[in-house]
Formats: structure tokens, C-alpha cells, sequence
């Protein structure tokens, strides 16, 4: 009985491994994972990654969902739309928006696998009020930079707003 062959090492391509195949092949490997790559690319562009989520986000406590859903609104008319409900635009420095399905586990009734374009501004002073203590006293209210507007990424209706430091 001969000596048996160890199963080959399918931990990934390596260098060698594509050389082998020859140039031509080797190009032909390369420009499809080139093009796979920029398939999957545009984490730095709004609208396009869960990655690319402004960090003021995260304070919003929401599951998003990484898989962007389709939309028949487009980003223009979702900020357009936010601009009208809202106004924030008048004195934001940045206005960006996403593309995401969310669930905001405080509003479920609200916000449930919903596809929604996030429109953020950023930049804005909203002094959140004042309110009375159960001691008598008043906590002070707070200054919010950062307000988000929900779009329905489906019907364009204005959903609500929130805003964070």
C-alpha cells in the first residue's frame, strides 16, 4: 500500500499558489477580486455601509441591519424631505445620510425591521429642556450638536427625530 497523501491546505490562495496558475490566469483572478471588491466597496460613502455610520450613531441605541434594503426614495429626496419636516438644515455644518433597516428596541411600535434613510446634521445647538427633580430641584437641560431625522426609505414619510450630544 503506497504512503497516503496528506489533503491539500485550503486556508486560503497564497502568492505561490496564484503564480503557478500562470500570468493570464493569474491577471484574470485579479481583476475579478478587483471587481468583486468594488462590487462590495463604498464603506467610506454615506448611504452605503453599516461601517460608515457617523460615531454620534451609536448613542441612538438602534440594531441596524448591515444588508442595505432597497429604497424607492433616493437620498436627495430623503434629505430634502428632512430638510422641509425639520429645518435642521438651516444651521447644521454637515447633512448626511444613510441608507439602513432599523429597530429601535425603545419604539418597536415605531421602528421594526423598517427600512428608513437616517439623515444626520450635524453641527446644530438644541437645548433640551429643563426638568423638575422629585426633590425639588430642576436638572438642567442639555446641549444636543447632532440630530437624526427617520425617512421612510419606501413612502418618504417622516418618521420622527432625535438628537444626541
Amino acid at each position: 500500500m503506497g504512503a497516503m497523501n496528506p489533503p491539500p491546505d485550503n486556508s486560503g490562495i497564497g502568492l505561490i499558489q496564484i503564480t503557478d496558475l500562470g500570468f493570464r490566469k493569474a491577471a484574470q483572478i485579479a481583476v475579478l477580486a478587483m471587481l468583486a471588491l468594488a462590487c462590495t466597496a463604498g464603506g467610506d460613502q454615506p448611504g452605503t455601509s453599516a461601517a460608515s455610520l457617523p460615531p454620534e450613531a451609536a448613542d441612538l441605541r438602534l440594531v441596524v441591519d448591515e444588508i442595505v434594503p432597497p429604497s424607492s426614495v433616493t437620498e436627495t429626496e430623503a434629505i430634502q424631505i428632512a430638510n422641509a419636516e425639520s429645518g435642521f438644515n438651516k444651521d447644521a455644518t454637515k447633512v448626511e445620510a444613510w441608507l439602513r433597516q432599523v429597530t429601535d428596541p425603545s419604539s418597536p411600535m415605531l421602528l421594526t425591521d423598517r427600512a428608513v434613510w437616517l439623515v444626520h446634521y450635524a453641527g446644530v445647538s438644541i437645548e433640551t429642556p429643563s426638568v423638575p427633580r422629585a426633590d425639588g430641584g430642576v436638572k438642567p437641560g442639555r446641549l444636543m450638536t447632532n440630530a437624526f431625522v427617520f425617512i421612510d426609505a419606501n413612502t418618504g414619510e417622516f418618521i420622527a427625530n432625535t438628537f444626541t450630544p
